[in-house]
């Protein structure tokens, strides 16, 4: 009998959802709340990574979002050791 990963999406986002969802043999899609039981965190697309995270200026064609970074950062503060997964960000 194979491992179900239990997957979090930090973001949720209908098209990756359904990617998994498709997969229920071999994935869990855990609800919004259940963050704590994740085997693995996504995170999806979205603006540019600001250049501040390592240590660059923005420029003028550089579009962050840091209250999304904000909110990913808190899932990589607290979840330090849980397998993480970037699609397509930045």
């Amino acid at each position: 009998m194979n491992k179900i990963y239990k997957v979090y999406l930090a973001n949720y986002d209908a098209a990756i959802a359904s990617m998994f969802k498709s997969r229920k043999d071999e994935f869990e899609l855990l609800a919004q709340d259940d963050h704590d039981k994740a085997d693995i965190i996504v995170f999806d697309g979205g603006p540019d990574v600001s250049p501040d995270l390592y240590g660059e200026k923005i420029l003028s064609r550089t579009f962050p979002s840091v209250a999304k970074e904000r909110h990913n950062k808190f899932f990589f503060d607290t979840y330090k050791y849980v397998f993480k997964v970037g699609i397509c960000f930045g």
